[in-house]
């Protein structure tokens, strides 16, 4: 998947809850902790809420829940 250039921290956390199923948790300062819950597991993201992600930033937190996902 190739990530937008202009991608912020909004947009991010909006694309893991549509094809993941992470929830917003909590927010301290500037960086928004995501949670996916299945049955006694549970996983947890963070991302930073940024006006504009760097590619490599917004890549990470993709790419751990892509990998929790396919499990």
């Amino acid at each position: 998947m190739r990530l937008p250039r202009d991608m912020s921290g909004e947009d991010l956390a909006r694309l893991l809850r549509r094809r993941y199923g992470y929830e917003p948790v909590r927010q301290r300062g500037s960086h928004m902790t995501l949670t996916r819950t299945d049955g006694d597991e549970s996983h947890s993201v963070t991302v930073p809420r940024h006006r504009a992600l760097r590619v490599g930033t917004a890549a990470r937190p993709l790419r751990l829940a892509h990998h929790e996902w396919l499990g």
